[in-house]
């Protein structure tokens, strides 16, 4: 069962998103917070390199999944190539709380989960500009 009410909707968590070229040399970095719920888009180059990492929160497991695919227990996704037109990663933190039952008994206790989801799409295309030709 999930424990909607106990959920700290104004938890942030802490994402790095590093970008890499074709060739996996660093182009750029971005420190973020996400909450439950919410999102972020960044560009990333064709066939460039991505790496998202959440930092360690005590308490939580951390979770992710790359296009809906199955979820790896890592709060990083590790070094991946952008081969689509558009990844989809999705976070999930995931903490085991005990719920009061009144009982003092240890062995009796009954453990609810619940999630904080958060989504970061990243979007290929060609990181630069173009100079206009004069007419």
């Amino acid at each position: 069962s999930t424990l909607q009410g106990r959920i700290n909707r104004d938890k942030e968590f802490p994402f790095v998103l590093k970008i890499f070229d074709k060739d996996q040399n660093p182009l750029n970095t971005y420190t973020f917070n996400l909450k439950n719920g919410q999102s972020a888009s960044y560009d990333v180059p064709i066939n460039g390199y991505y790496e998202i990492s959440e930092s360690a929160n005590e308490g939580y497991s951390t979770y992710y999944s790359v296009n809906g695919a199955k979820e790896e227990q890592s709060s990083s996704t590790g070094r991946k190539r952008m081969t689509d037109a558009s990844v989809n990663v999705v976070f999930r933190n995931h903490k085991e709380m005990a719920v009061p039952t009144g009982i003092a008994s240890t062995s009796n206790r009954t453990f609810n989960t619940f999630a904080i989801l958060t989504a970061i799409s990243l979007c290929a295309g060609v990181i630069g500009s173009k100079k206009r030709r004069e007419e």
